[in-house]
């Protein structure tokens, strides 16, 4: 199905959440497994999601489940587990018409009588509530060349107008290659990848483009992950919260009784 992004009437990312609504308007059945284009879950964890399509199916106070993000950063071998990356999000949200897309697509809300333009809007909008499906999500949208990753952070501030202030990734110009920084500080994934993503990951090239030790090099960018702030929390919630997300922002209610799980994740601090 073509559509058209009209990215003045859905401007600063929220033309995401109005295609997102265009895909969803086509589905049918009880549950719909939303994914991105840069997001893979792993076979293995199939038969986790397909047990909770069943249990929760009767539970209509269930809107939606959660999965365990796993942000890969500059190859396929550094996973980051660091406060500035949110570790759960809701994929999975039961086919209800009020249930929409919100801000650039990355999470869901509640809208009645929703007017179709105002993504942007939290304001009368209701969380959903929601209960852990038990799997994962591999996120591989920062795994690019260093060229590749320039022309998407590029693009992604065109279809985000405002200014991102301190949290933008890279004022770099397109015509200098992306700099992921120092990978040595970053934990090294020791997993097994979707099988899908087999081939792709033997073929990664630019290794030798990586800074993978700890210092950084000189006019090497500070990402806001290796910031003190987020590095400080980040310690403090493997070291006492058991991995869980501390003072974190969430845009659900999770159901009483079923607390968030952290699921292991193969990933061993650098």
């Amino acid at each position: 199905m073509d559509t058209v992004w009209d990215l003045q009437k859905f401007p600063n990312g929220t033309v995401y959440a109005q295609q997102t609504d265009v895909a969803k308007e086509h589905c049918k059945g009880d549950w719909l497994l939303y994914l991105q284009g840069d997001e893979v879950i792993h076979e293995d964890d199939y038969a986790t999601i397909r047990n909770s399509f069943d249990r929760w199916l009767g539970r209509p106070e269930v809107d939606a489940m959660l999965f365990d993000y796993l942000h890969f950063w500059g190859d396929y071998g550094h996973v980051h587990d660091n406060h500035r990356w949110y570790k759960q999000e809701m994929r999975i949200i039961r086919n209800d018409p009020t249930i929409h897309s919100l801000r650039d697509a990355q999470s869901f809300r509640r809208i009645r009588d929703f007017d179709g333009l105002s993504y942007s809007e939290k304001e009368g909008t209701e969380k959903l509530t929601a209960v852990h499906s038990g799997a994962r999500i591999f996120h591989y949208g920062w795994v690019r060349p260093p060229e590749s990753m320039q022309t998407k952070v590029q693009a992604f501030s065109r279809h985000h107008e405002k200014k991102h202030g301190k949290d933008r990734l890279s004022e770099a110009p397109a015509t200098r290659p992306f700099d992921y920084g120092p990978l040595g500080r970053i934990p090294t994934f020791t997993g097994s990848h979707p099988k899908v993503m087999e081939e792709r990951v033997a073929e990664l090239h630019w290794s030798d483009q990586l800074n993978l030790g700890k210092r950084r090099t000189e006019g090497s960018p500070v990402h806001p992950h290796e910031r003190p702030k987020y590095r400080a929390i980040s310690w403090l919630e493997r070291t006492f919260a058991g991995g869980r997300h501390l003072w974190a922002s969430r845009n659900y209610t999770m159901l009483g009784g079923h607390p968030l799980p952290r699921k292991r994740n193969s990933a061993t601090p650098s």
